[in-house]
């Protein structure tokens, strides 16, 4: 068999492969909803103990915290983004406010 022939034999897999891996991505994220919080409206949520989850990520290359979970009130697919400074008083308050109302930290 020559080298042509396996090519053009392989050009058409390679297509549809990319063509899956694409429609794949496209329905994993185009149902994801994202909510941009500041600061105070998540700790009014903490509060009315409305938060669900939350995962903190340090980014010490930016200085902050990047913050996300889940509310009680969202969808499946539907999450909030928001950040702090990288400071330890504002992380404290997150943990306190887990400890005292519950949610998953």
């Amino acid at each position: 068999m020559n080298k042509k022939a396996v090519k053009k034999g392989i050009a058409p897999y390679i297509a549809i492969a990319i063509i899956m891996l694409f429609v794949m991505y496209f329905i994993n994220y185009a149902n994801t909803k994202i909510n941009y919080l500041t600061y105070n409206e998540f700790m009014s949520e903490v509060s009315d103990n409305n938060v669900e989850e939350v995962k903190i990520t340090p980014r010490s290359r930016a200085s902050v915290y990047e913050i996300t979970g889940r509310l009680n009130s969202y969808s499946k697919n539907e999450s909030f983004f928001f950040r702090v400074p990288l400071a330890e008083e504002s992380i404290e308050k997150i943990v306190n406010a887990s400890d005292a109302n519950g949610f998953k930290l």
